[in-house]
This record gives structure tokens, C-alpha cells and sequence, in this order.
């Protein structure tokens, strides 16, 4: 059996303790007030700030609840001097602290995702298709292909920007063509910008994807996200919903390595506001795939095919720098 170092127990009951109230209220509160057809329509995406309120009121409250029970986390704390001398870690003992308060939050977080399974849809993997040449559809590139890897697909999404042309504009049709052969019956037509045009259709292997312009005179131009294709799999939404609820341990991670980083230094409410900013820029600025992990994954993303790790990247590099930098400043202090 694995024992876990003193500190982090005495954070992970503590933070689940105190953060219970909290928790249950956010919840409460995000359970009156969602509503799917807010702007008229059935959008299970508009649900996702609100089941980002209670992971995001877990993670305050389990972070706040470690810096509040381990005395290094700020300066001048009854009982710091006590771990100073009988801890010799190079962190006294906050890192196990904040380990704690991550394991308190990855509970909070598997009800939450696992609600939010239930309101999300059955994921697929969505593929964004690159041109292989010019992205602009217009006068002089009157076709855009897109190469695709060959598996079995059931809809694509085309959501192009559109420009003013030089002459009075005119709608642009479309004709889509799935290795040379057309991929709809039904007329296709871009009026404005970044309209969405979905298009279903049977169950196919595509290897190439072809847009051609008919009529109109619209230019086009195909963003990273201007064709997507949308695979025939399903995928688990239990485990979707589940990596969604997950992603919020990395803010909360980040956060605190940089409270750790300011402990020697700030007195307990000023590290508490550093933690607190920390986790709002992270997580209301985008700055971490939990910002969008909801979103994505309550209009049918399967996760796992998404480049969330990438996103990921550069908010654990800023949490691992802190983290290394905390450790050089208390070995520095205590000589």
C-alpha cells in the first residue's frame, strides 16, 4: 500500500472538507441557470462556462486550502519555523502539499466530468483539412484540394472566411468533390463569412477532397479550420467527458508552482491573490486546454485526436520553471 508524505494527507482531507460548501453551491447555482436553448436553438456548447464554474471553484478551493494549511507557503506563518528546521526537502514540504490539494480536486472533478458526459454529445474525431497549394478560392484558384488520410467519414463542416469582392458580390456555390466523385446532391451556397455549412452524407473512405466554385464571385479563403472532416467512430463520452474535467489539473498545478515560487517572500493573502490571478489568467485567458476542453468537447469533439497537448505545452513549461526556480531561491535562503 502507498503511504503519502504527512503533508499531503493533511491537504488533500482538509481541502475536501473545506471546499465541499463552495463546490455544492457553484454546482447549484450552475444547475438553475444552464440552459442549452439560451440563443434559441438546442447548443449544448453554451453549457460549458457553467460546468466550468464548479471546476473552476474547486481548484480556488482546494488551492487556497493548501496555502492556508501549510505554514511555507507564505512569510512570517505560526509553525514555519518548526518545518524549516525539521523538514530538509528542498521545497519544506510545499510541493507534497500541493500534491495534495491536486489529488482533492482530481475527486471534485470525475462527478463534474462525468455530468458533463451525460450532456454532451457521442464524440467523433474531427480531422482539419490543410490545402496541399493556395488556400484562397477566387477567380485565379478556382478549386481547392485538400488531401486526406483515408479513413471512413460521415460529414464535413466548411466554415471558409469570406471577402468583398471587387465587383457587387454575388453568393458563391459550391461544388464539393471526395476523390473526383460529388459529395452532395444538395446545392451549397456561402453567403457571408465564416458561415457554417455542414454536409451529410453516407458513410465513405475520402483520400482527397475537392472544393470548386460555380458560381458567384465571393473569394474564399479556407482557414486551419475552414474544412473539417468529421470520422464515423464514435468514441466514449463517459471518457471524454472525463479528460474534459481532467485538464483543470494543470492550471491548478501551475498556479500553486507559482505561489510556491512567492513563499518566501509575500505574506499569506498577497500569495493567496497571486494564486488566485495565476488560475484566472490561466483559465479564463485560454492559456491552458482547459479553457476550451468543455467547449470542444460538447460540440462532438473527441479529445483525443485534438492537439490539446501542444496547447498544453507552454503552461507546464511556465509551472515546471516556476517549480525549479522555487527550489534554487529556498536552497539560496537557507544558506
Amino acid at each position: 500500500m502507498i503511504r503519502l508524505p504527512a503533508a499531503t494527507r493533511v491537504v488533500f482531507r482538509a481541502a475536501l472538507s473545506l471546499s465541499l460548501p463552495p463546490v455544492l453551491l457553484a454546482a447549484a447555482i450552475a444547475f438553475a441557470f444552464a440552459d442549452p436553448t439560451t440563443f434559441g436553438a438546442n447548443a449544448p456548447a453554451t453549457l460549458a462556462p457553467w460546468l466550468h464554474l464548479p471546476a473552476f471553484t474547486a481548484a480556488a478551493a482546494c488551492g487556497i486550502t493548501a496555502l492556508q494549511c501549510w505554514p511555507t507557503f507564505a512569510q512570517h506563518r505560526h509553525g514555519a519555523d518548526w518545518v524549516l528546521r525539521l523538514r530538509s526537502g528542498p521545497c519544506y514540504g510545499c510541493a507534497h502539499a500541493a500534491f495534495g490539494a491536486l489529488l482533492a480536486l482530481a475527486v471534485w472533478l470525475l462527478p463534474i466530468g462525468l455530468v458533463a458526459a451525460l450532456l454532451m454529445p457521442t464524440p467523433h474525431a474531427h480531422h482539419a483539412l490543410t490545402a496541399d497549394s493556395s488556400p484562397i478560392l477566387d477567380a485565379g484558384h478556382p478549386c481547392v484540394t485538400f488531401p486526406a488520410d483515408g479513413s471512413n467519414y460521415q460529414e464535413l463542416r466548411l466554415r471558409p472566411f469570406a471577402f468583398l469582392p471587387a465587383s457587387e458580390p454575388q453568393p458563391t456555390s459550391l461544388e464539393v468533390l471526395a476523390d473526383n466523385l460529388p459529395l452532395s446532391t444538395q446545392p451549397l451556397r456561402i453567403t457571408g463569412t465564416r458561415e457554417l455549412l455542414p454536409i451529410h452524407f453516407a458513410l465513405r473512405t475520402i483520400h482527397t477532397l475537392s472544393v470548386r466554385r460555380t458560381t458567384g464571385n465571393l473569394p474564399l479563403f479556407f482557414a486551419a479550420d475552414g474544412a473539417v472532416l468529421i470520422a464515423a467512430a464514435n468514441s466514449s463520452r463517459i471518457l471524454n467527458g472525463i479528460i474534459a474535467a481532467y485538464w483543470h489539473l494543470l492550471p491548478l498545478a501551475v498556479a500553486l508552482a507559482l505561489a510556491m515560487l512567492c513563499a518566501p517572500f509575500a505574506a499569506l493573502p498577497v500569495n493567496i491573490m497571486v494564486f488566485v490571478t495565476a488560475l484566472l489568467v490561466q483559465t479564463l485567458g485560454n492559456l491552458s486546454p482547459a479553457g476550451e476542453a468543455f467547449t470542444l468537447a460538447l460540440r462532438g469533439h473527441w479529445l483525443g485526436c485534438e492537439p490539446m497537448l501542444a496547447t498544453a505545452l507552454p503552461t507546464f513549461f511556465v509551472g515546471l520553471v516556476a517549480t525549479l526556480l522555487a527550489i534554487l531561491v529556498r536552497r539560496r535562503l537557507r544558506r
